[in-house]
């Protein structure tokens, strides 16, 4: 309705323009015409944006929502392809190398370790001395892994604090696992690769996950297993426009948050429908030139039965990922535990700050209907727990976006420290840590 009345508005405001200017009207009327013409299109796209988003949000809120806190924070004016390094088996990993590496983008706050991810590099097998914990998921649990003050991340240092590490070792080691937009089946991909390197494996994730059953199993019929990101695909078959496609869509995006395309609504507007315009267009010349593409790969042939046993199906197949991942660490001798992360729409009382920094989505039954289903696997002997109410007692702001702590560039969160003091307990009862005098 929004996107009609501001179309309907700014034809209207053209038709006008055009018929002062038919009229042989004079330059300074002409310029004046113009100006008004200016004023009262943005004026327009303002009001419709107002009445999508229930509430007034600048041109930089806007673009952070657009692309996520995790995206805008790391993205740095590189694409993915620059940014992420790929891998035969995980899809994509962090890396160092200039000019895009992880190091080179935090000013070496952080960097990629020998596996491709933010963290000390693992280790060849157990040891007696550490008692090695794998964390695994999506951005939330890869940025909640990261060094504080270039220290341990925050779970460590609670686990150490509070319990005596199992078996005689001498202290726990949390080691990071997660990359972000990775979803399942990746972080079972890495427990087959990882964990008989380490005691025990921790999988905080579902968001990502919820999402591609919403937006990709329910609307575009696409299989649970479809990857959100492939840097292979668009650059071995987009042909040779897909890198400057890609590139100005992201020089769109930077050049959106300066002077003074910054103060326009109707030029970020503009811009957004262009970046749009340029990925679809990558999108389609895969699938236009080749019989094989994502899509194919990934699309599904069921029969429609209907949104809720559609969503049934796409969480299924979830927890079926889940009960393997647990399999999996078992069956290397490890300790397993799934964990649902927090997101802004359940379990907090979001701040006026936080709110103008989310998107707006109806997903809060859908993403209790996953937790429920992933805390059923107690009953079948599986270690689960959630944190989407972790933050229910918290009148700080924590979120920037849906599913993302305020992160500080030393790895400082307020988030991220409440999380872990939480999660550390939960740990420490679901593996039955012996806690310190």
């Amino acid at each position: 309705m929004t996107k009609r009345l501001s179309l309907f508005i700014i034809i209207a405001l053209t038709t006008l323009m055009l018929l002062v200017w038919a009229s042989g009207a004079s330059l300074f009327v002409m310029a004046l015409s113009f100006f008004l013409f200016l004023i009262l299109t943005e004026i327009s796209v303002a009001v419709a944006l107002y009445l999508r988003d229930g509430t007034y949000l600048s041109v930089q809120q806007l673009l952070l929502a657009d692309e996520g806190g995790y995206l805008t924070e790391v993205q740095g004016g590189f694409t993915l392809a620059e940014k992420l390094f790929s891998h035969p088996y995980l899809g994509h990993v962090q890396h160092n190398n200039p000019p895009a590496g992880l190091e080179q983008r935090t000013s070496g706050e952080r960097r990629a370790n020998r596996q491709g991810f933010c963290s000390p590099d693992f280790p060849e097998k157990r040891n007696h001395l550490e008692y090695s914990i794998l964390v695994t998921g999506g951005s939330f649990a890869e940025r909640f892994c990261y060094p504080v003050n270039k220290g341990p991340c925050y779970l460590e240092t609670e686990l150490q604090k509070r319990f005596v590490p199992p078996q005689g070792k001498k202290l726990f080691r949390v080691y990071n696992g997660a990359m972000g937009a990775w979803k399942q089946p990746q972080q079972t991909i890495l427990a087959l690769l990882y964990t008989h390197r380490f005691d025990a494996v921790v999988s905080i994730d579902g968001y990502n996950e919820l999402f591609l059953i919403l937006n990709g199993f329910l609307k575009q019929n696409l299989e649970f297993e479809y990857p959100w990101v492939n840097l292979n695909h668009a650059y071995l078959t987009g042909g040779k426009t897909a890198v400057p496609k890609l590139k100005f869509a992201r020089l769109l995006f930077e050049t959106n948050k300066r002077w003074p395309f910054c103060n326009s609504k109707f030029i970020y507007v503009m811009f957004k429908k262009l970046r749009e315009m340029a990925y679809v267009s990558v999108t389609k010349s895969t699938e236009l030139k080749n019989n094989t593409s994502l899509r194919t790969i990934f699309s599904r042939t069921s029969e429609d039965h209907g949104k809720q046993a559609t969503l049934n199906e796409g969480l299924s197949e979830f927890v079926r990922y889940i009960k393997l991942m647990n399999s999996i660490v078992l069956g290397a001798g490890g300790t397993f535990a799934q964990i649902v992360q927090p997101c802004a729409a359940i379990g907090k009382t979001l701040t006026l700050e936080e709110m103008q920094c989310l998107k707006r989505s109806n997903y809060e039954e859908q993403y209790l209907a996953m937790e429920k289903a992933i805390l059923g696997l107690q009953a079948e002997g599986i270690r689960t727990s959630s944190l989407t109410r972790v933050f229910e007692n918290t009148a700080h702001a924590i979120y920037r976006d849906d599913a993302h702590c305020i992160l500080e560039k030393n790895g400082e969160s307020l988030g991220h420290f409440i999380v872990a003091s939480h999660l550390a307990a939960e740990l420490g009862k679901c593996w039955g840590f012996d806690e310190r005098d």
